[in-house]
């Protein structure tokens, strides 16, 4: 098979057959095929095929100037089952309508080959004016709904569309043809923007352009496009040297309608002749988001890696049906911490992947992966579901309840009747709509009208917006002025920037835009005592972040809006860290406050102890992901198998060095802080290896003491300094 595609041609069936239609009559017995043959060659040029198998093969060859074909269900070889099973997947093959012919009058026949994909059945004997009738009436329909060549060609770019290069590519790896074959992608990175800022009919022009320049440098090839993705199947040992792509490239970029495009290549070399070739599609996919933030790079190749990531997106998507009714996904929530009282004012909804065998999924990947298969949007509704019966549950029970705001993924923006669901949900549980507002990212405001109308819908039905990731988009300021916020959220990068004199400007200059707009800011992201004190200082109204409190399950946040007095946040930030009890600036282990410890720390995702700071080093504290790392059940086990003091922790071989670092730490730095690594035995015996980090700190009922963060971690090669 040639790969050089052929020249599009948007003609309908009659002027691609002529006056005459063919049908192909797939009947193992030969006097029925005959009867069928006499019925139809006065009209139609008939192709015979005695069993499925030669009917499958005369359809792939003919399937363009098929109109019809005439299948009998019990053959041997391959009945029309496993026929009409074999092609439903094929988007060009099962283009061809099908006529079944049975003598059966098993209704469960029937109903078994209309799902197959079957349009319409004739019984055996024959009738001649049924069968004529039912003949002229299908490929009537057929032709007037559409046509293969309409199907098989993208208008815009006159190359494959994504179901025929599926096709193509899927016979030309069926058949004998000598190998080997290599896949590509070429990928606009947010060509979503270059349609909102400069409009459709200039990304057309781009999309166009970015077609005609990949066929001139890749003339060998099978070629498709979808969406702003272009598809290539090479044959042989075809060269692909990143510095001649990056040169390809920068020439296309630089003669594009419009600057600054941003250009991927994923390839997969030598592709698995076995696997479908939608998978290979998701391959070469993979290994250009791979680089997707990586500017130094624009080729990517499918290796290992990817393929173990690929075979675990798989099983993830398999998954997730099973998942989310076995109530594996769960809510976590991060508050909100009004800047001057310090109180927790609200909080965000942020989604959590535990399953029961193993250890949490993380959510960097497992969203991404859903937004690209579009389960994100049943998740988005159930997680928004989840929050409002939280809500009604405690506003019922006559509890605190602060509002809890929701994420919208652009997946669920583009939704038909998105806000109609929510609503509903808002409805039926009783809520009022303030307590769940709805947050949208920056970036997905700058997709097209499609994001206002929805804004305004969501606003009339009584919805406050937030704006999130705000300072990280294309369209920061004219979103603000053509859609109805409430909140914006300053993106953890611009906090980042607190302490640089341009920063501080910047911040201070977006808080004042919105508050003369009438709008409310939250920071993201705070981890500084330096970062909240500035936020303070120009107005900022909320904080959200490490500095206050991580994101909690659905009990530990219960317990923080529930001792409100009493609330405890600890600071897990990277440069400084402390823990605030009942907003004191001293550090006061009481009974009360240890048990509210244990409530808030036990929600971690990282180990916490406690240990005083004498000679004997007992510890005080541990929480659940501490007894997780060392292979504990409980505390007790905890404590018999470290003696119940930190040196009981510490690998006996290396407690001496640890000891001696800590110390030489703790005397060299300004906040009585170290970190440190070392193997521990857990209590099957194995070897693990942690890093550690302590502060310490006076109390007056334990005196000095250490509050420690650990972590397991990969093992390090040098020995402590």
């Amino acid at each position: 098979m040639k790969l050089q595609r052929k020249n599009a041609e948007t003609q309908n069936s009659a002027e691609i057959l002529g006056t005459r239609r063919k049908v192909l009559i797939v009947e193992d017995n030969e006097l029925n095929r005959e009867i069928l043959s006499g019925l139809l060659e006065e009209e139609y040029d008939v192709l015979p095929a005695e069993n499925g198998e030669i009917g499958l093969r005369i359809l792939t060859e003919h399937f363009r100037e098929l109109s019809l074909i005439i299948l009998d269900v019990y053959m041997p070889v391959m009945n029309g089952f496993e026929f009409l099973e074999r092609i439903r997947g094929d988007a060009l093959l099962s283009g061809v309508p099908v006529i079944v012919a049975t003598a059966s009058d098993n209704p469960e026949d029937e109903v078994k080959c209309l799902k197959l994909g079957a349009s319409d059945f004739v019984t055996k004997p024959y009738n001649p004016e049924v069968v004529l009738g039912r003949v002229h009436s299908i490929i009537k329909l057929h032709e007037s709904v559409t046509t293969l060549s309409v199907v098989e060609y993208d208008e815009l770019t006159g190359l494959y569309t994504m179901q025929a290069f599926q096709h193509h590519v899927k016979t030309l790896l069926d058949s004998d043809a000598k190998g080997p074959f290599s896949l590509a992608v070429l990928d606009l990175k947010g060509f979503k923007a270059v349609n909102s800022l400069f409009g459709e009919k200039k990304g057309d022009q781009v999309l166009a352009y970015i077609g005609k320049c990949h066929q001139k440098h890749t003339d060998s090839a099978i070629m498709a496009r979808q969406g702003d993705k272009f598809f290539s199947l090479y044959s042989g040992d075809v060269l692909l040297d990143e510095e001649v792509i990056r040169g390809q490239i920068e020439k296309m970029v630089e003669g594009s309608p419009v600057p600054k495009l941003t250009v991927k290549m994923g390839v997969y070399r030598n592709v698995d002749r076995t696997l479908p070739v939608s998978m290979l599609c998701d391959c070469v996919l993979l290994a250009s988001e791979a680089i997707r933030n990586d500017f130094s790079r624009v080729l990517s190749f499918y290796d290992e890696k990817l393929k173990s990531r690929l075979v675990e997106e798989q099983e993830k998507e398999n998954r997730f049906g099973e998942a989310l009714a076995n109530g594996e996904f769960v809510v976590w929530y991060q508050p909100k911490v009004d800047t001057q009282s310090e109180k927790v004012v609200a909080a965000e909804a942020l989604v959590r992947w535990v399953p029961a065998e193993g250890k949490m999924v993380s959510p960097g990947f497992f969203v991404p992966l859903f937004e690209r298969d579009g389960l994100i949007i049943r998740l988005d509704e159930y997680v928004f579901t989840k929050v409002c019966e939280l809500q009604k549950r405690r506003t019922e029970e006559g509890r605190n309840v602060v509002p809890i705001s929701v994420n919208l993924s652009r997946n669920s923006i583009f939704q038909p009747e998105t806000v109609e669901r929510y609503t509903k949900i808002v409805h039926e549980t009783g809520i009022p709509f303030s307590l769940v507002p709805i947050e949208i990212t920056e970036s997905a405001c700058s997709v097209g009208n499609g994001v206002r109308e929805l804004a305004d819908k969501l606003t009339r039905a009584g919805f406050s917006l937030h704006m999130d990731d705000f300072g990280t988009g294309y369209s920061s300021l004219s979103s603000l002025t053509s859609m109805p916020f409430d909140v914006i959220k300053l993106d953890k990068s611009l906090i980042d920037r607190i302490g640089n004199e341009r920063g501080n400007t910047v911040i201070r200059h977006m808080v004042s835009l919105a508050q003369e707009m009438g709008m409310r800011t939250v920071a993201e992201g705070v981890e500084l005592e330096k970062q909240l004190d500035y936020l303070k200082k120009i107005g900022c109204d909320m904080i959200q972040g490490y500095y206050f409190s991580p994101p909690r399950d659905q009990h530990r946040f219960e317990d923080i809006l529930d001792h409100s007095d009493e609330t405890l946040v600890l600071d897990l930030g990277t440069e400084y860290r402390r823990i605030k009890i009942n907003m004191s600036t001293e550090f006061e282990l009481s009974e009360n406050a240890m048990s509210i410890l244990k409530h808030v720390s036990d929600g971690m995702m990282e180990g916490f102890f406690i240990y005083r700071a004498t000679s004997d080093e007992t510890l005080l504290y541990a929480n659940r992901k501490t007894l997780e790392i060392f292979g504990c059940k409980d505390m007790l086990e905890f404590r018999k198998l470290t003696g119940n003091t930190f040196r009981g922790l510490v690998h006996p071989d290396e407690y001496i060095d640890v000891e001696k670092s800590i110390f030489r730490q703790i005397n060299n730095s300004a906040e009585d802080s170290d970190a440190v690594q070392y193997h521990i035995i857990r209590k099957d015996g194995s070897i693990g290896y942690v890093c550690d980090e302590g502060h310490c700190v006076h109390t007056e009922t334990y005196g000095n003491i250490f509050y420690v963060f650990i972590q397991e971690t990969a093992e390090k090669t040098k020995n402590f300094e």
